[in-house]
């Protein structure tokens, strides 16, 4: 009784052990550890029961091939060569251990392989389906918005959510006016942040539709990152993989940086890539961009197997990007100007009526600047209206680059132009306007010195609200009136609503 409880005191740490080798030991590993174990198990019995017996030599091999595949097999047949001659038993169980050897080892690789083949079926499998239903998800939330800089967020999402086909971290390039632009990316900067993007993606179990209402609420993921993706821009045509992507349409796998190709450069420099791959997005037979795609967390590596489960969504990605491109050309029609680009007429009084109710709530002053260019009749009579139309485009841009990113610059008509100034007084809508008209005076335009004045200048009405008007109508009425007393005041200055009322008791 004192033996068994020896025997078991010493087997059952050998259990854990093997049971340890089945789920955190590699394959080959597992094997050679399970059948040392099965001979320290036969070595242990054989010093508390005494002799082995033939039978149990038998059992040790085929239990070896079981738990030890053909590996496990040759260690026992070693073994129980070694037995025999030590019992010298007869040697026809030689011949006997070999076929069994042979055929156990046949049987036990062709169950391994059939296995192995089911397991690979059933993953792949599952990785299709796992494939197909986000397709389906992302293509269902795609359908409900035509916004570019959503449809981009979606689609990015879907590539390397947890739940969607689970890159790390994935940036999208438009291709626009000749050059490769980064426009917008997911994922981490660094590793560590990857690893605990992962880890916050696994515990909280997040699917895409609730991913991309995480990345919303960060403003379109990371901010670093997307700074950083913007700083990207290269030149179509230089000798540099993206443009190699682009004009074959073709995907691109990189193990290794190319230190002569300047856009693999930038990408290892700036976002840490080791390793990418590169996905145009074809619509109508034309390349629109391209997706990069890159493991900088569990550093995985990417497979060409895995490349063609991006093509779907590539496909899908760049339609839904020209479909919001042409959207967004609809709607810039109905609110923009076709020449300049600047916001319409239509526009203006909407946005007008709105900046007003605004400041009545935050109880704040507006601006309005209506600007107009001098003896603008004379330039085009003198150089034709396509000079006339080509000032016009280049005083738009001075306009549009003079002011901030919350301002209204408008086209009003022919060559007005107006200014909405939201939160500024009258003092600081003095100094912006005073500001542009020194810039415009100081620009060179075509032909200028056929003006009556040697150059292209404007003059500058400014009404401000509440101070000057009550309403949208009234501020565009006061704004108007100082613009006309500024002109008949010599052309090329500024005036306030107040200078205009009392020039006017003055005369």
């Amino acid at each position: 009784m004192l033996n068994v409880f020896y025997l078991l005191l010493i087997v059952i740490p050998i259990l854990v052990i093997l049971f340890y080798s089945l789920f955190n030991l590699d394959q080959h590993q597992s094997k050679l550890i399970r059948s040392i174990a099965l001979l320290l198990i036969l070595l242990i019995y054989k010093s508390f029961f005494g002799d082995l017996s033939i039978f149990t030599i038998y059992s040790y091999m085929v239990i070896s091939i079981l738990v030890g595949g053909i590996k496990g097999g040759i260690v026992s047949l070693l073994f129980s060569l070694l037995f025999v001659f030590l019992y010298q038993w007869n040697f026809i169980h030689i011949v006997y251990f070999v076929v069994i050897l042979l055929i156990g080892g046949d049987i036990y690789y062709k169950v391994e392989s059939g296995l192995k083949k089911n397991i690979a079926l059933n993953l792949n499998l599952a990785g299709q389906i796992k494939e197909l239903r986000v397709l389906r998800e992302t293509s269902a939330i795609l359908q409900g918005t035509l916004e570019l800089n959503k449809v981009l967020q979606i689609i990015i999402s879907s590539i390397t959510a947890g739940y969607g086909l689970g890159f790390n971290r994935a940036i999208l390039f438009l291709v626009d006016e000749g050059k490769i632009k980064g426009e917008l990316g997911i994922g981490p900067l660094t590793r560590q942040e990857g690893l605990q993007t992962w880890q916050n993606v696994a515990a909280n179990k997040i699917n895409l539709e609730d991913m991309i209402s995480i990345q919303e609420e960060l403003e379109l993921s990371d901010k670093r990152l997307n700074d950083i993706v913007k700083e990207i821009s290269i030149d179509l045509g230089n000798n540099n993989i993206a443009t190699k992507v682009i004009e074959e349409m073709i995907p691109y796998n990189i193990s290794t940086i190319n230190p002569d190709d300047k856009f693999q450069v930038q990408l290892a420099a700036k976002l840490n890539m080791g390793s990418f791959a590169l996905v145009p997005l074809i619509v109508k037979g034309k390349t629109i961009g391209l997706i990069s795609v890159d493991n900088i967390a569990n550093q995985r590596k990417i497979t060409y197997k895995k490349i063609d489960s991006l093509m779907p969504f590539a496909n899908q990605a760049a339609l839904a990007i020209e479909n919001a491109r042409l959207h967004k050309l609809k709607e810039d029609m109905a609110i923009k100007d076709n020449l300049t680009g600047l916001y319409n007429q239509r526009y203006f009084q909407i946005s007008l009526e709105e900046k007003i109710e605004e400041s009545k709530n935050l109880e704040k002053p507006m601006a309005l600047l209506m600007i107009d260019i001098d003896y603008f009749k004379v330039y085009n009579d003198n150089n034709g209206h396509p000079l006339g139309n080509e000032s016009l485009v280049k005083l738009a841009k001075i306009l549009d680059d003079s002011v901030r990113d919350d301002d209204i610059v408008c086209r009003f008509g022919g060559e007005e132009f107006a200014i909405i100034l939201p939160n500024v007084s009258e003092e600081l809508a003095l100094v912006i306007a005073q500001r542009v008209r020194e810039r415009v005076f100081k620009t060179e335009f075509k032909k200028e010195q056929t003006q009556p004045n040697g150059s292209v200048t404007i003059s500058t009405g400014i009404g401000i609200f509440p101070e000057d008007a009550k309403t949208d109508r009234e501020l565009l009425n006061v704004a108007d009136e100082a613009l006309y007393y500024a002109k008949n005041s010599g052309r090329n200055n500024v005036k306030t609503y107040k200078e205009y009322l009392s020039g006017r008791r003055e005369g």
